[in-house]
């Protein structure tokens, strides 16, 4: 990271580590001439509620399971919709992530149709 200051790179290395442990605390710093930092001042915090892609995996009996991943503990729905044209999203069920912050949720594809497309969202 060549040309980056030290306080930069502490920086970096701070948001990082946020970032893994899925929260972020935001704030500025003001460094005097002798380079002395100050405190923190507007800290805004936030825990983002991203959603991974979704796996589709085929299950017994012609069922599929829909996995993906989400912070711990997050309640989220599953809807399919057979077609887009238009689209006619219901819903097939809730889940809370697990400790790993894995949902799966089984669609045991009952009724006509052969295709359907699958959407997850945090509310």
């Amino acid at each position: 990271m060549a040309g980056w200051r030290n306080h930069d790179l502490r920086l970096f290395r701070q948001v990082w580590n946020q970032l893994k442990a899925g929260d972020i605390s935001l704030g500025d710093r003001a460094y005097g001439s002798s380079g002395i930092e100050s405190p923190p001042s507007s800290v805004m915090c936030y825990t983002p509620q991203a959603l991974s892609a979704l796996k589709l995996t085929p299950a017994a009996n012609a069922s599929m399971n829909v996995c993906f991943q989400v912070a711990t503990g997050a309640v989220c729905h599953i809807e399919y919709t057979p077609t887009f044209s238009p689209a006619q999203w219901q819903t097939l069920g809730s889940a809370t992530a697990d400790a790993n912050g894995k949902v799966m949720l089984t669609d045991s594809l009952t009724g006509n149709s052969p295709t359907r497309f699958y959407r997850a969202a945090v509310p």
